[in-house]
């Protein structure tokens, strides 16, 4: 016989899991490249266990780790510019992501089922000199139903490979030890390409043309761009978010092929696009890119094209412009 206390279980239990699949959701909305580290330790006192990772199921069966400050302690090896309230040596735990990851903005984690103590994060590439980036509360949380949400922690991007952490235990509580639970680096998915428009042709009627021209200039921690093996997409909104280009065909996926200054369209890429030509050219800076997208068959409607935004993606690069353009006599848009 099911009891009003059961139901009042699941039905909790239940309401956690719609609200963790929305955190969930929010997450993979802001675009992050989860890296788990390839190694984890932890030093502690003799008395202070465990030293290392736990897999404990009663901790939501994830990974777990200690690191307690015992009463007293201060911040001697942790390289903090401020003490912390306790006067013992601190007992970090590392994280090695195997190699240098170039744009790491973050880390995430689930502090299991004990209250999220205070951290303290460093980072390195390697592994000998460590710098501050972050300090905070731990977020994460499992709860009796054994659900277990996320805690993200944000520093401006860099390099890094090893991760130091330090978490301190609550003084006033007896120097109970803090968890840092499921371990994840934070990377953009994309990178952002900073995108500047020259010319920009919109001819719904007559020769019913698209014409797109510019430069773009990659992000520093950007992997560079390489058309032939990535898929290269540009796309034309107008102001109702409403898509103006392309109308008819999908991204161009390996499509392009090496010139002596870049990269031009192949024959495949116009077959399975449709577009007459597309050229992205070298400069003498090696983050800096010319574009040039022509389409004959366009096929663009008649609307208000008096504001768009032009968005480009290379392989993990991405970018977006807004242009305002003129409409002719002729019914056409252009800009300049």
């Amino acid at each position: 016989m099911t009891t009003t206390i059961q139901r009042s279980v699941w039905l909790s239990c239940a309401l956690l899991a719609a609200a963790l699949l929305a955190t969930a959701n929010r997450v993979a909305a802001q675009s992050y490249t989860l890296i788990r580290p390839v190694s984890a330790t932890a030093t502690a006192n003799p008395a202070d266990a465990p030293k290392t990772i736990d897999d404990n199921p009663n901790e939501c069966s994830i990974p777990t780790v200690w690191s307690p400050l015992p009463p007293g302690s201060d911040d001697r090896g942790c390289g903090l510019s401020a003490p912390l309230p306790c006067t013992d040596p601190c007992y970090p735990i590392d994280f090695d992501l195997g190699a240098v990851k170039p744009s790491v903005v973050g880390f995430q984690e689930s502090a299991g089922r004990f209250l999220g103590n205070r951290f303290h994060a460093f980072v390195s590439t390697d592994g000998l000199n460590f710098g501050h980036v972050s300090s905070g509360t731990l977020a994460g949380k499992c709860d009796l139903c054994d659900f277990c949400s996320s805690g993200q922690h944000f520093f401006s991007a860099r390099p890094v490979r090893f991760f130091r952490i330090l978490v301190e235990s609550d003084c006033l509580a007896g120097g109970r030890g803090g968890v840092l639970a499921d371990f994840l680096a934070l990377l953009p998915a994309n990178f952002p390409l900073t995108l500047g428009i020259t010319q920009v042709q919109i001819f719904p009627s007559g020769a019913e043309k698209v014409q797109v021209q510019g430069a773009f200039t990659l992000d520093a921690a950007s992997d560079n761009i390489n058309p032939p093996g990535e898929t290269v997409a540009l796309s034309i909104n107008r102001s109702d978010s409403s898509q103006a280009y392309p109308t008819s065909y999908v991204a161009i996926t390996n499509g392009f092929e090496s010139t002596s200054d870049g990269w031009s369209l192949s024959s495949s890429g116009r077959s399975q696009s449709g577009v007459q030509a597309f050229n992205i050219k070298r400069t003498a800076d090696p983050r800096q890119f010319t574009f040039h997208l022509t389409d004959t068959q366009a096929m663009v409607s008649q609307a208000n094209h008096s504001l768009v935004t032009v968005k480009l993606r290379i392989g993990n690069d991405e970018g977006q412009a807004n242009v305002g353009l003129r409409q002719q006599s002729n019914g056409n848009w252009i800009y300049p």
